[in-house]
């Protein structure tokens, strides 16, 4: 099958490692629509010219549009157009239970969750730098829903220095700033500590909440987190249930772990084992492609 897709391409991004995905399932990408038999796209910016190239006897292929989150904290995000648009595709899919529930709650539509792929970073110790840190922040850190202020300020209260924390990702602030690394070195950095901030709110997936378990480290998320349930089930990690989105509520939960070595390693294990038997089957690309191709198999055309 040829598949043409669309989406950020930046190193961070997933569209990449979809796009692997697929070549690995033995289809074959085209950067021309109109050649596909099959377009995805994780882009909203590119659904208007996909739906333009089609109305004008282009792409006769089927349309998959993603939706990656609905903007609830951005006031005057245009949901109206958005629905316009996804309704026009032959299917819909999302990156989690959340994002459904979202497309749902305030488009009324229905969608497939496909998830979105993590970055190939998992458990090992000998990857481990010279220079080990207590935490690590990887990702935005400007968009105030990401709460990463909330963060440094509990590691503050706590007595820590910003020589304390790998800062992940193309924006600076409180700590020592890594930039933008390779998945190589990004393992390393994951493997070199014992918590990663990841508190934002409002969160489509949170990628580097399941990227910390994957490498055995506790990810310091708060019980309003929007996947807590979906990523982190309450039965299961009780723990995060007291978390509130505060300073003081987050030091706490910092503090169990960091002035108790028996029960961090407990935590860290636990969180590895749920990583290993729930998403470490979903979150690859090719796992992410054969999703994306069981949606597209479906559609009547």
């Amino acid at each position: 099958m040829k598949i043409a897709t669309w989406g950020s391409r930046h190193f961070g991004s997933q569209q990449p490692r979809i796009d692997e995905g697929f070549v690995a399932l033995g289809h074959e990408l085209t950067p021309h629509n109109h050649e596909a038999n099959l377009i995805y796209s994780n882009d909203p910016a590119a659904f208007d010219q996909i739906l333009l190239d089609r109305c004008r006897g282009g792409p006769r292929g089927k349309v998959i549009f993603n939706v990656l989150d609905l903007p609830l904290h951005i006031p005057g995000f245009d949901y109206a157009k958005l629905k316009h648009q996804l309704v026009q595709a032959d299917a819909v899919t999302s990156i989690s239970e959340y994002v459904q529930w979202q497309c749902r709650e305030y488009l009324g539509l229905e969608t497939h969750v496909i998830y979105n792929p993590m970055k190939p970073v998992r458990r090992d110790p000998s990857a481990q730098l010279a220079e080990r840190k207590r935490f690590a922040h990887v990702g935005r850190r400007f968009d105030s829903n990401k709460n990463f202020t909330v963060g440094v300020h509990a590691l503050q209260l706590l007595g820590y220095q910003p020589s304390d924390v790998f800062l992940v990702g193309n924006e600076p602030g409180w700590g020592d700033y890594c930039g933008v690394l390779s998945d190589e070195n990004l393992n390393r950095v994951y493997n070199s500590v014992d918590f990663v901030l990841t508190l934002g709110t409002i969160e489509g997936l949170s990628l580097p909440t399941i990227e910390a378990i994957a490498c055995g480290v506790i990810p310091v998320i708060h019980n309003g987190m929007t996947t807590r349930r979906e990523l982190l089930p309450p039965d299961l990690f009780p723990e995060y249930n007291s978390v509130d989105p505060d300073v003081r509520s987050v030091s706490k939960f910092i503090s169990r772990f960091s002035s108790d070595p028996e029960a961090m390693a407990e935590m860290k294990n636990r969180l590895h084992i749920h990583y290993q038997t729930n998403w470490a089957h979903k979150l690859t690309g090719s796992a992410v492609a054969e999703r994306i191709l069981e949606v597209a198999a479906g559609i009547d055309k």
